[in-house]
């Protein structure tokens, strides 16, 4: 394991390293601007094993410590401030479950038993999705290691989320869709937060991607809208959207096209100019009147999505249409509604091969039996 010492605004880190079979120590001393880190990340690249041509991180490296400079590396400058905590919160939950696991010592065992604790929760088990969210990211940053030849065996691809399986049904079902749908048409006057959510639900963008629509993204006369930004409440200064994918043209209803023309008219830059908490209330309020059951404002995502494959639009049409990088992640998130579709599809199938002409019908199977 490296060591550092401090000399006056200086750090020198010494690490120990093998050399043609021998093992030696090196220094080296750094007096930039960040002098600890760049002395970590030295030590980091120098605690290597360099032999047929791989390259294996010393044994005193820490699970917790490579994913930390593994997301710092990687992600830090390809994905936004909100997204990049949730990296951090992972290192939290490495460093909690997996204290003092080096990446040596890693096994399927250590790694799945860390995600079972983490599954018991505090108070009561986390969901499934939840485990997932942990282990999905520690896979990725591992299949880098192996990638890079810092482990030499792949520990992790057969582990499990364990967690429950709790029900929410944050999506409206076809029916609650219609009506909500067309509730928000012949209301959307009466407040700009019944456009918003109108919006929300005919486009399925994302809040922060609603909240920063502005009217030059707006183009009527084409029955579109051009997503580029999104807001951020953990980062207001970021207005990137979530991913590349995210950045998109949308085509809307020529009836939400005719609205949208007459309300950017009046609008200086922003078309909602309003605070994420309270837009939701709003939306709240909208299923509280009508007698909907209460979902989310990003459950009017989810509704958009379940809404278009009901119909029977194709996953990769919704996937690119919400802004997904494929349509991996909506098989995912959706795949209880795929699941619903395709037993539909089964019924349809039995329903139409039930009807030829070839098939003997009830009253003919029983002559058939006697004879």
């Amino acid at each position: 394991m490296a060591s550092y010492e401090k000399r006056g605004k200086s750090i020198r880190a010494v690490v120990s390293v093998m050399d043609h079979g021998k093992r030696r120590k090196v220094s080296k001393t750094f007096s930039g601007k960040r002098p600890k880190k760049e002395a970590e990340d030295w030590a980091l690249h120098m605690e290597v094993d360099k032999a047929d041509n791989r390259q294996i991180i010393a044994s005193q490296v820490l699970f917790s410590d490579y994913f930390k400079r593994w997301y710092e590396t990687y992600k830090t400058n390809n994905i936004r401030n909100s997204t990049l905590y949730n990296y951090g919160t992972c290192y939290n939950l490495i460093v909690k479950y997996y204290r003092g696991l080096k990446l040596s010592n890693l096994s399927h065992t250590v790694l799945q038993k860390g995600l079972d604790e983490y599954a018991k929760g505090d108070k009561k088990k986390r969901s499934k999705s939840t485990v997932t969210f942990l282990m999905k990211h520690m896979q990725a940053s591992l299949n880098d290691a192996l990638i890079d030849g810092y482990v030499d065996k792949d520990f992790w691809s057969r582990l499990k989320a364990n967690g429950a399986r709790y029900k929410h049904h944050n999506y409206l079902s076809a029916t609650e869709f219609e009506k909500l749908q067309s509730y928000l048409y012949d209301h959307w006057q009466d407040s700009p937060y019944h456009l918003a959510v109108l919006v929300g639900l005919e486009t399925g963008m994302r809040i922060g991607e609603i909240l920063m629509i502005s009217k030059d993204e707006v183009f009527p006369e084409f029955n579109t809208i051009f997503v580029k930004k999104s807001y951020s409440p953990s980062d207001p200064s970021d207005e990137r959207t979530k991913n590349a994918a995210s950045r998109r043209k949308i085509k809307i209803p020529e009836r939400l096209s005719s609205i949208l023309k007459v309300s950017i008219k009046n609008k200086k830059e922003r078309l909602f100019p309003m605070a994420a908490p309270t837009l939701g209330e709003h939306e709240k309020k909208i299923m509280d009147n009508l007698g909907i059951k209460e979902i989310t404002f990003h459950g009017l995502r989810h509704s958009h999505v379940s809404y278009l494959l009901y119909k029977g639009l194709s996953l990769e049409y919704v996937a690119k249409r919400v802004g997904h990088v494929d349509t991996t992640t909506t098989q995912k998130v959706y795949a209880h509604l795929l699941k619903e579709q395709e037993e539909k599809e089964d019924e349809k199938t039995m329903e139409l091969l039930g009807l030829s002409p070839n098939v003997p019908k009830e009253s003919d199977k029983a002559r058939y039996n006697k004879g």
